[in-house]
């Protein structure tokens, strides 16, 4: 005999555990923590983006962590340069089976004062 009493209370704790489990993403810490020269007389513009997808709303693929993967693209395409001037954009496209979330990080690359 099915008792529609415990289900009920089963699927008010099943939806609460979905609530309760949201994603979250990974913290980036932007800049340098050091106090460097640089040549402020050779600037270049850096520009990178990074995108996830979220699947029927519910399944994330590569959503949490793209900004760290744009912050690590941003720092090997400034190789050794000083990173300064940072912007990011955050943009997200409705599909048909889902979200896609993409972040674009912009920032100004000054080489290092050799010493």
């Amino acid at each position: 005999m099915r008792n529609p009493e415990m289900f009920r209370k089963l699927w008010v704790m099943l939806m609460a555990g979905v609530m309760l489990s949201a994603c979250s993403g990974v913290p980036v810490q932007l800049g340098s923590t050091t106090d460097e020269k640089y040549d402020l007389t050779r600037p270049r513009e850096l520009s990178v983006n990074a995108c996830g997808f979220q699947l029927l709303l519910l399944i994330p693929i590569n959503t949490n962590n793209r900004a760290e993967r744009a912050y690590r693209a941003l720092k090997r395409q400034a190789g050794g340069d000083y990173i300064a001037d940072i912007k990011i954009t955050e943009e997200w496209t409705y599909a048909f089976v889902g979200t896609l979330y993409c972040t674009t990080i912009e920032a100004t690359a000054y080489p290092k004062v050799k010493t």
